[in-house]
């Protein structure tokens, strides 16, 4: 992790985000309800398979900004959400059961709304403001750093980025 980053984040700060409402055991229904649902139960069970939700927002040129949430099955994409329309796109016809019954809760579709235009932007500022003397180095002083997130318990591999 960039040094700016471990300087301002509580030692425990990724532990803590990564555990919030009970993410690990949601994603172990999650991946047994579309091992059903793609008829992947039984002797093709053992084989492993991936679920991933993807989420961000990012700052465009100017003011503007860009937010996504998405869900992908052994690597590929299978549910999108359009915050505009507070609804979930499927993207093949195995998935309009997950649709219709998460579009269902529209508590939970503004949260998710709420969260990618409010406290994702509030984050990136937060986090790029620590770093600013860092980011908008130029010339020689500019140099490129890598941060590393190790592997947690249950997650299949390490995240490491440079810039």
């Amino acid at each position: 992790m960039a040094p700016w980053m471990v300087e301002n984040l509580a030692p425990d700060h990724w532990e803590r985000y990564t555990q919030l409402r009970s993410w690990q055991q949601t994603f172990m229904v999650g991946l047994k309800h579309l091992q059903r649902h793609y008829n992947h139960s039984g002797v093709i069970a053992s084989r492993p398979h991936s679920y991933q939700k993807m989420m961000g927002c990012e700052f465009l040129e100017g003011s503007s900004t860009t937010e996504f949430l998405q869900y992908a099955y052994d690597g590929q994409d299978f549910i999108i959400f359009n915050k505009d329309t507070l609804s979930w796109e499927a993207v093949d016809n195995m998935v309009h059961i997950t649709k219709q019954a998460w579009e269902a809760n529209l508590h939970e579709l503004q949260y998710q709304k709420n969260w990618l235009e409010e406290e994702c932007i509030a984050w990136i500022k937060r986090f790029l403001g620590y770093g600013k003397d860092t980011l908008e180095r130029t010339g020689e002083e500019k140099r490129e750093y890598c941060y590393h997130i190790p592997r947690k318990a249950g997650f299949v591999s390490d995240f490491l980025s440079c810039r």
